[in-house]
Protein backbone atom coordinates (compact mmCIF):
# COMPACT_ATOMS: atom_id res chain seq x y z
CA UNK A 1 0.00 0.00 0.00
CA UNK A 2 1.09 3.50 -0.96
CA UNK A 3 1.54 5.97 2.20
CA UNK A 4 -1.46 7.66 0.74
CA UNK A 5 -3.65 5.06 0.81
CA UNK A 6 -2.74 4.09 4.02
CA UNK A 7 -3.19 7.57 5.52
CA UNK A 8 -6.49 8.06 3.63
CA UNK A 9 -7.60 5.15 5.30
CA UNK A 10 -6.97 6.49 8.83
CA UNK A 11 -8.61 9.14 8.22
CA UNK A 12 -11.65 7.56 7.19
CA UNK A 13 -12.01 6.02 9.64
CA UNK A 14 -11.73 9.02 12.47
CA UNK A 15 -15.36 8.38 13.31
CA UNK A 16 -15.17 4.39 14.60
CA UNK A 17 -12.19 6.03 16.76
CA UNK A 18 -12.32 9.29 17.96
CA UNK A 19 -14.43 11.24 20.40
CA UNK A 20 -16.45 14.07 18.13
CA UNK A 21 -18.10 17.25 19.97
CA UNK A 22 -20.34 19.33 17.98
CA UNK A 23 -19.85 17.74 14.72
CA UNK A 24 -22.50 17.38 11.89
CA UNK A 25 -23.37 13.28 13.27
CA UNK A 26 -27.44 14.16 12.63
CA UNK A 27 -29.32 15.24 10.16
CA UNK A 28 -33.31 15.91 10.78
CA UNK A 29 -33.02 13.89 14.21
CA UNK A 30 -31.11 11.06 12.41
CA UNK A 31 -28.14 9.89 13.13
CA UNK A 32 -26.09 9.82 10.16
CA UNK A 33 -24.88 5.95 10.05
CA UNK A 34 -20.98 5.29 9.53
CA UNK A 35 -20.75 1.98 6.73
CA UNK A 36 -21.62 -1.11 8.49
CA UNK A 37 -23.63 1.06 11.28
CA UNK A 38 -26.81 -0.04 12.93
CA UNK A 39 -28.99 1.76 15.67
CA UNK A 40 -30.13 -0.18 18.00
CA UNK A 41 -32.24 2.16 20.29
CA UNK A 42 -33.41 5.76 20.51
CA UNK A 43 -33.75 6.58 23.75
CA UNK A 44 -35.87 10.59 23.81
CA UNK A 45 -36.09 13.20 26.90
CA UNK A 46 -32.36 12.52 27.87
CA UNK A 47 -31.15 15.20 29.82
CA UNK A 48 -27.41 16.85 29.79
CA UNK A 49 -27.01 18.81 33.09
CA UNK A 50 -23.56 20.38 32.01
CA UNK A 51 -24.45 23.88 32.28
CA UNK A 52 -27.25 25.54 34.61
CA UNK A 53 -30.47 24.99 32.98
CA UNK A 54 -29.43 21.54 31.05
CA UNK A 55 -30.39 20.28 27.60
CA UNK A 56 -33.09 17.96 26.45
CA UNK A 57 -32.39 15.41 24.10
CA UNK A 58 -32.14 12.20 22.18
CA UNK A 59 -29.92 9.03 23.25
CA UNK A 60 -28.96 6.53 20.34
CA UNK A 61 -26.93 3.41 20.67
CA UNK A 62 -25.48 1.93 17.57
CA UNK A 63 -23.30 -1.01 17.28
CA UNK A 64 -19.95 1.12 16.84
CA UNK A 65 -20.93 4.37 19.22
CA UNK A 66 -22.72 6.12 21.52
CA UNK A 67 -24.41 10.05 20.54
CA UNK A 68 -26.57 12.05 22.47
CA UNK A 69 -27.71 15.25 21.21
CA UNK A 70 -30.07 18.24 21.90
CA UNK A 71 -33.62 18.51 21.11
CA UNK A 72 -33.75 22.16 20.01
CA UNK A 73 -30.33 22.30 18.58
CA UNK A 74 -28.83 18.65 16.50
CA UNK A 75 -25.59 20.76 16.34
CA UNK A 76 -24.76 20.32 20.04
CA UNK A 77 -24.00 16.85 20.50
CA UNK A 78 -21.31 14.23 21.20
CA UNK A 79 -20.26 10.59 19.31
CA UNK A 80 -18.71 8.70 21.20
CA UNK A 81 -16.92 5.35 19.70
CA UNK A 82 -17.38 1.97 22.07
CA UNK A 83 -12.90 1.95 21.71
CA UNK A 84 -12.76 5.31 23.52
CA UNK A 85 -14.77 3.98 26.19
CA UNK A 86 -12.53 0.51 26.27
CA UNK A 87 -8.98 2.86 26.43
Amino acid sequence: YSRYTVHRAYASSRLYRELKLRGAVVTSKQLRLLPQEQVTSYIHGVWNLSSDQGNLGTFILSNVRLVWFATMNELFNISLPFIQMAS
